[in-house]
């Protein structure tokens, strides 16, 4: 299988989700390739295709990453308002593998000249569960030819990691190394949240489980979401560590 068009390896992969708020106040000057498009939100909603395309075209978005949100938000009984972000409140989340058909769903609804546009990701997956693959392996067989990546994997988080029930998803894992051998098989790009380190320490500490997995998946081409950044994240050398690796790993990408 060829790769993705528009997921050919390349330093960096600029990201840029503008705000409708932000768009057409002038012609954008850059045609724009975003790698990294939530259609849905912590509980599973969307401004819908309309929107999303119309922000495209606004802001010189002339194709885009589609991906579902792996977790949903819990509505505690307690809670008298509905959050619907992650940070909104201590609620709980949980592993949402719904997302993936609601993604495809909206994209196979669109006109074919639209689709084109768009590279739909399967996301709704535990990495901390080796039945993960599985579900993979299921999408790809419903909706044959039509996705086009993996992710984005929510491993290490900040605050979203401790909020989700069950054990922390780590790339040293057998369970995410099932799903870094799956896209080397079937040619597909693996999107990952890992973070680099802990919120305030200031120091790589996590760095080594996402490097482990880089390192012994040669042939799996790895997009690190963020470039391992989340919520309060400073390491004071993370430009030479970047460096470092995308000089030392070739089937390393990141988005930003």
């Amino acid at each position: 299988m060829q790769p993705p068009r528009n997921f050919q390896r390349i330093r960096f992969v600029l990201l840029l989700s503008i705000g409708l708020a932000a768009a057409a106040q002038t012609a954008p000057r850059y045609p724009i390739v975003d790698g990294h498009f939530h259609y849905l939100s912590f509980v599973q909603e969307t401004g819908g295709m309309d929107a999303f395309l119309k922000a495209m075209d606004d802001t010189g978005v002339v194709e885009s990453a589609v991906i579902g949100m792996p977790v949903v938000k819990e509505w505690d009984e307690g809670d008298a308002n509905r959050p619907t972000y992650y940070l909104d409140n201590d609620s709980r989340t949980y592993w949402y593998s719904a997302t993936d058909f609601l993604v495809a769903r909206a994209v196979l609804d669109l006109p074919e000249r639209q689709q084109r546009r768009l590279h739909p990701f399967i996301c709704g997956i535990n990495a901390a569960d080796r039945n993960a693959v599985d579900h993979v392996e299921r999408m790809l067989a419903l909706y044959p030819n039509f996705w086009q990546g993996i992710g984005e994997v929510f491993l290490r988080h900040d605050e979203l990691t401790a909020l989700t029930y069950g054990p922390v998803p780590r790339a040293t894992s057998t369970a995410f190394g099932r799903l870094l051998d799956l896209g080397a098989k079937r040619g597909l790009p693996v999107l990952v949240h890992s973070d680099i380190g802990p919120a305030w320490l200031e120091r790589p500490e996590f760095l080594s489980e996402i490097e482990s997995a880089i390192r012994t998946h040669p042939n799996t081409r790895i997009i690190w979401a963020h470039a391992g950044i989340s919520r309060r994240i400073v390491i004071p050398n993370h430009n030479e560590i970047l460096r470092r690796m995308l000089g030392q790993y070739p089937n390393l990408t990141i988005d930003l």
